[in-house]
């Protein structure tokens, strides 16, 4: 019996129908609750005409007088509008006319508290902190929580009890984190072994992937995982990097310019290391970059030494082409009508008008001299050029 009432309360507070009770007169919904028109399911007196269908048939719903009228629902004194309980007295005028907030000297609902400045809130937003009545009297007088299985915060609020000691600071103040002691479930776990025996057991009895130790983000609950680990002889992946913390981090974040380590020991002495990949271009200034990166127009070395001797460089793919200002652009951005080169070779006439053959054989040349050609409502004159169409000119 208990554990159907703890199931009809909380499908209640959801707003979820749920089933009538069987071995009653016309198998009735339990009090306070509204029966589905055409269905056997029931919904919360809240839930009913608050703009959202909770029953199958949306009876919940048909929200115009009189077939709403009822103590369950609100009429408002126009209109012939029924609104959900849950918007009565809330501080805001649902009603045309503003019938729903007159009046209010208590909630129509259970569970619900009155503000000092008349409007209702739900009672279990009493004392967490925020302040929902106009006036904030909702977070005063908080010396106990108003409702049951609640932890009352150092710093006023109130919180669910099963969010003490769970490894998140939750009041502000931290106090639902202090004077933690075990667990029974925690306690349990320090006389087991992981179930995986490669992971890590933290010295709370918690298990956690054995990468996650010193990797320089707290997992486990007692943080043992970053603990000491500048004592530690290497890594977990013997391929990552050991910063001066004893934080471990991904090989190829060593040198790139950006600081991955919380001491930045990522980034010293850079001139004087290879780069974890042999293909990376090293920048004059130490910094790893990858290989296409070079040459390509944009300064990706803080420094700009992959834009440099770029004349003298060949193209990292060979599919490139080799502006004569040095960069290297994609073959399929030559003769397309833009220059991509800083001094427009790739669009050189020369060459596009001697060449036949486009880098993508899909696109087609037409070469045009001296003609209009007509695209759209616009109206250009080629001379002497080739131009790349996927189409008819």
């Amino acid at each position: 019996m208990a554990t159907s009432l703890v199931l009809l309360i909380c499908l209640l507070s959801i707003g979820h129908a749920f089933p009538r009770i069987p071995g009653t007169d016309e198998d009735e919904c339990p009090s306070p609750a509204f029966a589905c028109t055409t269905t056997d399911d029931c919904i919360g007196v809240a839930d009913r005409c608050d703009g959202a269908a909770d029953c199958p048939d949306g009876s919940d719903e048909e929200c115009t007088a009189p077939d709403c009228l009822s103590p369950d629902v609100f009429g408002c004194d126009v209109a012939g509008r029924c609104l959900s309980l849950a918007v009565v007295c809330d501080g805001s005028n649902d009603c045309p006319d503003g019938s729903d907030e007159e009046n209010c000297t208590v909630c129509p609902l259970p569970s619900y508290f009155k503000c000092g400045s008349a409007e209702c809130v739900l009672e279990n937003w009493r004392c967490d902190g925020d302040e929902d009545c106009s006036d904030g009297s909702d977070e005063e007088n908080c010396t106990a929580c108003p409702l049951p299985n609640h932890f009352k915060c150092g710093s006023g609020e109130c919180i669910p009890e099963d969010w003490r000691c769970d490894g998140l600071e939750t009041c502000t103040d931290n106090s639902d984190e202090e004077f933690c002691t075990l667990t029974l479930y925690e306690a349990d776990c320090l006389n087991k072994e992981c179930y995986n025996p490669d992971d890590l057991k933290c010295d709370s009895g918690q298990c956690i992937r054995p990468e996650w130790q010193c990797d320089g983000i707290t997992t486990c609950h007692d943080g043992s995982d970053e603990e000491d680990c500048i004592n530690k002889e290497y890594c977990y992946n013997h391929d990552d990097f050991k910063c001066d913390s004893g934080a471990c981090i991904r090989p190829e974040l060593q040198c790139d310019g950006s600081e991955n380590c919380y001491d930045g020991s990522d980034e010293e002495d850079c001139l004087n290391k290879e780069c974890y990949n042999s293909d990376d271009f090293k920048c004059q200034s130490g910094q790893c970059i990858r290989p296409e990166l070079q040459c390509d127009g944009i300064k990706n070395c803080y420094d700009g030494s992959d834009e440099g001797y770029c004349l003298n460089e060949e193209c990292n793919s060979p599919d490139d082409f080799k502006c004569d200002s040095g960069e290297c652009v994609p073959s399929y951005w030559q003769c397309n009508g833009y220059e991509n080169c800083v001094d427009g070779s790739d669009e050189d006439v020369r060459y596009c008008m001697l060449s036949n053959e486009c880098y993508n054989p899909k696109i087609s040349s037409v070469t045009v001299e001296n003609v209009s050609v007509q695209s759209g409502n616009a109206t250009m004159l080629k001379t002497a050029t080739t131009v790349q169409t996927r189409g008819t000119v």
